[in-house]
């Protein structure tokens, strides 16, 4: 983008993840960060001109006032997105990562198993695709409009469940190609999913997708609750049944009374 040669935008970007990086010593900085940090500041950047979006800039319609005030509106909206998403990146980066991975894994287990299995027939690994769309939140592949209205519910979805929608929505981009997965061999699924065609992608399908997530996280919540409420209901089951069967068995200080009055 035309926008990022700007000087004085690489400047923010420089002065802003140093100072944050030097607030989050148990994160620290780490790659796609940067892609984070931009996707924010080319969203505050497009109140000042409108053409941002389509890849022009024109570097006389941002003042220097106006360049402190993007600054400074990234930084804190940076800030809180991050934290919304801190389950991945918090103290050890590859533990948090491998969680978010395990946590995508098991949700596909339970809403498409089949796929799920294909995948591991074939050697393929959660990391070898979905470590991108982790640690640069999407950024990498979709356009800065349709990346905007994903983090937007996001944001809906609250601060303490942003990066559980987040692997909601990476489940439904699998599931949503189930069936072109199903055909291919390792390399294939390891380029198709490094390479989603989401280059044509409209408004439309970029709202379809987040349905999508919405009734996998819906889907996923009732089949985990259902599950929840027949262990339970096999529990009680089993206690009344070992509490007949001890009624029905003797107990042993009754056979010791008998005992007593047959010496008698």
């Amino acid at each position: 983008m035309e926008v990022l040669k700007d000087e004085r935008i690489q400047k923010i970007m420089e002065r802003a993840l140093f100072i944050w990086s030097k607030e989050n010593r148990m994160t620290t900085y780490f790659q796609g960060l940067t892609d984070v940090f931009c996707q924010v500041m080319l969203v505050l950047l497009s109140f000042y001109d409108k053409n941002i979006y389509n890849g022009s800039f024109e570097s006389e319609s941002l003042s220097s006032k106006a360049v402190f005030e993007v600054e400074a509106d990234t930084f804190w909206c940076f800030s809180i997105f991050v934290d919304g998403m801190k389950p991945f990146f918090t103290q050890n980066l590859h533990v948090g990562i491998g969680q978010a991975m395990a946590q995508l894994k098991g949700v596909l287990e339970i809403v498409d198993e089949e796929v799920v299995n294909h995948i591991e027939k074939e050697g393929l690994d959660m990391s070898h695709f979905s470590l991108r769309w982790m640690l640069c939140v999407f950024t990498r592949e979709f356009n800065v409009s349709h990346v905007s209205r994903i983090w937007d519910t996001y944001l809906a979805e609250g601060e303490f469940f942003m990066a559980d929608f987040h692997i909601y929505l990476c489940a439904a981009l699998v599931h949503n190609y189930k069936h072109q997965l199903l055909k291919m061999d390792f390399s294939e699924m390891l380029t198709f999913l490094q390479h989603l065609p989401t280059d044509s992608w409209t408004e439309k399908d970029v709202e379809n997708i987040i349905w999508r997530a919405s009734i996998l996280k819906e889907t996923e919540k009732s089949i985990r609750d259902f599950c929840t409420v027949a262990v339970f209901l096999n529990l009680i089951t089993l206690i009344a049944a070992a509490q007949l069967v001890n009624k029905a068995l003797p107990s042993s200080s009754g056979k010791n009374e008998e005992k007593d009055k047959k010496k008698m």
